[in-house]
């Protein structure tokens, strides 16, 4: 990023955008297998499906391939036709971490996202925080939809997306408390969550120190 210009490359478009719909491909194709193993999963009910919220086997992985090639192509948008459809193509993956990722190219790069999309990331808990992090460093935080930026969506996003393993099956807020770090003012908000339905006991999580 702004240190390769697009015509120290141009001889190797064609074979990137080739390439890229190859691998997009590969990611269609490797998507098409986990729905049917999921759908199988749930058919033989071997596994309740709803316990893999948040887990790692369920987690979307991403593409980080794709993601390379979307950054050496995106300067090409206006100057070959078969950039944008691309693009399109790869918006409509079952992938969300592929799909988040190449929405905050076209949002960092100030091309075209529909809206549909942030709002559909925005009232993800797993991406929610992530997206108003993001957008925040991109200077867009009027992106952001209105209605998932209080303490509370922020803060829930904030703590499923905190732990990578043993994501909360059950987060309930408890209550928001008044304190002072080295000066600074604001609140703090306690979550009481379960690992699963059936644990006996309650554990405690707190996000802050957050703006009053």
């Amino acid at each position: 990023s702004n240190l390769v210009d697009k015509k120290m490359y141009d001889i190797y478009f064609s074979k990137f955008l080739i390439e890229a719909k190859q691998e997009l491909k590969k990611q269609s194709i490797a998507e098409k297998q986990k729905a049917i193993e999921k759908a199988e999963l749930n058919k033989d009910d071997k596994k309740d499906i709803s316990s893999l919220y948040g887990s790692d086997e369920d987690k979307d992985a991403g593409n980080e391939k794709l993601r390379l090639y979307g950054t050496l192509l995106m300067p090409y948008w206006d100057a070959n036709a078969g950039v944008q459809p691309l693009f399109r193509q790869i918006l409509s993956s079952s992938d969300k971490r592929l799909k988040y990722n190449t929405m905050l190219l076209l949002l960092r790069n100030n091309k075209p996202c529909p809206d549909s999309l942030v709002n559909y990331f925005a009232a993800q808990d797993e991406y929610r925080y992530e997206l108003y992090k993001d957008l925040k460093e991109l200077n867009k935080e009027a992106n952001f939809p209105s209605r998932y930026n209080n303490h509370l969506d922020l803060g829930r996003s904030k703590v499923l997306a905190g732990k990578t393993y043993d994501k909360p099956d059950t987060l309930v807020f408890v209550d928001k408390l008044p304190a002072e770090v080295k000066g600074k003012k604001g609140l703090v908000y306690f979550y009481k969550y379960k690992t699963k339905k059936d644990d006996a006991s309650w554990k405690l999580a707190t996000v802050g120190l957050v703006p009053e």
